[in-house]
């Protein structure tokens, strides 16, 4: 029986490293809800002044940067004075690999929640989200538009880190319409519409969130879409209009 190990790590310090994920989960979190690797971004800071910077108590953010630190996300260069390391430079917002808000969005309150009573979808074959929220996450986020704008800008940080790969791999000019189900902002979509001008891009999710894509990409959609969703299909003049 082999297990996916560190090092030298006995099976049982594995299992014991996998269980402390949780408090990695929030160490990163919290780091990202501070905008910690913001204010490291021109280098190394004393705690003190970091901790008037964002808010926080020096003492107890001491203890977050130690923490970080373990983690390989911060590295001490003097006492009491951190620096980001290169994976901690992931939670900067102008990264080219940020995944700042994708980890507010997956350290949040209510999918912390979620996630904590996995056990409920494991024993009943059903979603966590009613029993625990009494209603659907995506219901939720409707009515939650900070932790809706956290979740799609998260998902757009995830589908930048692929969108490139996808577009060479792919090639999107052999085909007239471009769908993206489910896509978020239209990170993927834009990078396969630069590969294909000619090309028409149809987004689909929710309302709210085609309504804040076509925003950012200079272009509002005229109405939504079914009960479940809107689309908005634009060409990359970033002209708008509503398909559905």
């Amino acid at each position: 029986m082999s297990y996916a190990g560190t090092g030298n790590d006995a099976p049982v310090e594995h299992v014991q490293r996998l269980l402390s994920g949780f408090w990695h989960s929030q160490i990163i979190f919290v780091l990202a809800r501070l905008r910690v690797a913001d204010e490291l971004a021109a280098g190394p800071r004393p705690v003190r002044d970091l901790a008037a910077a964002v808010g926080a108590h020096p003492g107890a953010l001491l203890r977050l940067l130690r923490a970080a630190a373990t983690i390989g996300l911060m590295a001490e260069t003097e006492p009491d004075h951190y620096r980001l390391t290169e994976a901690g430079g992931c939670l900067r917002s102008d990264s080219p690999t940020a995944i700042r808000e994708l980890a507010v969005a997956y350290g949040s309150p209510t999918v912390w929640r979620l996630v904590g009573d996995f056990e409920h979808s494991v024993r009943t074959g059903g979603p966590v989200a009613p029993a625990v929220l009494g209603h659907s996450f995506w219901e939720h986020l409707a009515t939650h538009p900070e932790e809706a704008e956290h979740f799609a800008l998260g998902m757009g940080e995830q589908s930048a880190q692929v969108a490139a790969d996808v577009a060479a791999t792919v090639d999107p000019s052999a085909y007239e319409r471009l769908v993206d189900v489910g896509g978020a902002y239209g990170v993927l979509l834009t990078a396969l519409l630069e590969k294909a001008p000619s090309a028409t891009g149809v987004l689909f999710d929710r309302p709210p969130v085609i309504e804040a894509a076509g925003q950012r990409l200079k272009g509002s959609p005229s109405r939504a879409g079914s009960t479940w969703s809107a689309a908005t299909s634009w060409k990359r003049s970033r002209r708008a209009t509503c398909t559905c």
